[in-house]
C-alpha cells in the first residue's frame, strides 16, 4: 500500500501524524514505567533500564521496548502483572454502568479518511485476524487481542484513563444504539461489551462507519459510554481510535 495518506478530524480539528505519534510516544513511555513499577524487567538491547533510563529512550526504541516487553508477558503475564488494576476497572465499569436508563449516553468520535489503498486492501488491513496479529504495536494500551465467536476477548485501557480492562466485545449487527447513524456512510460495524470476569454487561458500545471512496475510504469511529464515564476518559478514545487505525493502515507498520 504505496502513498497511503491520512487525515484524522477530532472535535473539529485536523490532527496530523506528528501529533499522533507524539501520543503514542508518551503513552510507550508510561506503560514502561508502569510496568516496571509493578515488577516486569524492562530490558532495552541486554540493559536492564531503571526509570530515568525509561526517559532517556527515543521515540522508535521507546516502542520497540514497550511492544516486545507486552509481546514477551503475553495475555497470563499481563493479567496477573495487572490483576489490581483489572479488579478496579471492573468495578469502575460496575459503578459507571449503574446510571440511570434515562441519563444520556457520552459518544466519542473520530473521523479519518485514507487515499492510496482500495476499500479490498483497507478491509484486510481492518481484519480481526490482522488486528489480532498487530494489536500490540498500533496502539500503546494495547495488552492482548484473542478472537472468540462473533468478537474479540481483549485487555486494553480505554481512553487513556486509568488501568487496562479485560472485556469481550461481541460484534451484533441487531443491536440497537442510542444515535442515528450517519446515512452517507453504506457500512456500519456496531458491538457490545461485557466484562471478561463475569460477562457483565457494562454499555460500552461499537459503532465504526465506513464509506467506499474512489481511492480509499472516510471511516467515522465511534464509541459509546455510560452517562457517568468521565469525560477525560471519553476525549481520550478518540485518540486512542485514531492511533488505532492510523496505523493499521500504514503499509511499514509504525514509524
Amino acid at each position: 500500500m504505496p502513498d497511503v495518506h491520512v487525515e484524522c478530524v477530532i472535535d473539529g480539528q485536523s490532527f496530523s501524524y506528528a501529533q499522533i505519534r507524539d501520543v503514542q510516544y508518551h503513552r510507550n513511555l508510561h506503560w514502561l514505567h508502569e510496568m516496571k513499577r509493578l515488577g516486569a524487567d524492562i530490558v532495552s538491547d541486554g540493559v536492564a533500564l531503571s526509570h530515568e533510563g525509561i526517559d532517556l529512550l527515543g521515540r522508535q526504541a521507546a516502542h520497540r521496548v514497550s511492544v516486545d516487553i507486552r509481546k514477551a508477558l503475553g495475555a497470563a503475564g499481563l493479567k496477573a502483572l495487572f490483576k489490581e488494576q483489572l479488579r478496579a476497572s471492573d468495578l469502575m465499569w460496575k459503578e459507571l454502568s449503574a446510571s440511570p436508563n434515562d441519563a444520556s449516553p457520552k459518544f466519542c468520535f473520530a473521523d479519518m479518511k485514507v487515499t492510496g489503498l482500495s476499500f479490498e486492501q483497507f478491509q484486510e488491513a481492518i481484519a480481526l485476524e490482522n488486528f489480532q496479529r498487530r494489536y500490540a504495536e498500533i496502539n500503546p494500551d494495547h495488552c492482548f487481542l484473542n478472537l472468540r465467536d462473533n468478537g474479540i476477548h481483549s485487555m486494553e485501557i480505554f481512553g487513556m484513563y486509568g488501568g487496562p480492562s479485560e472485556v469481550h466485545l461481541t460484534i451484533d449487527p441487531n443491536i440497537d444504539l442510542p444515535f442515528e447513524p450517519d446515512p452517507e456512510f453504506p457500512m456500519l460495524v456496531k458491538g457490545f461489551t461485557t466484562l471478561a470476569s463475569d460477562e457483565t454487561p457494562i454499555n460500552i458500545f461499537v459503532a465504526h462507519q465506513y464509506k467506499p471512496l474512489e481511492n480509499g475510504v472516510a471511516m467515522r469511529l465511534g464509541c459509546i459510554f455510560p452517562a457517568a464515564a468521565p469525560q477525560e476518559l471519553v476525549d481520550g478514545h478518540k485518540w486512542h481510535s485514531a492511533i488505532e487505525f492510523w496505523e493499521l493502515v500504514q503499509p511499514g507498520g509504525p514509524r
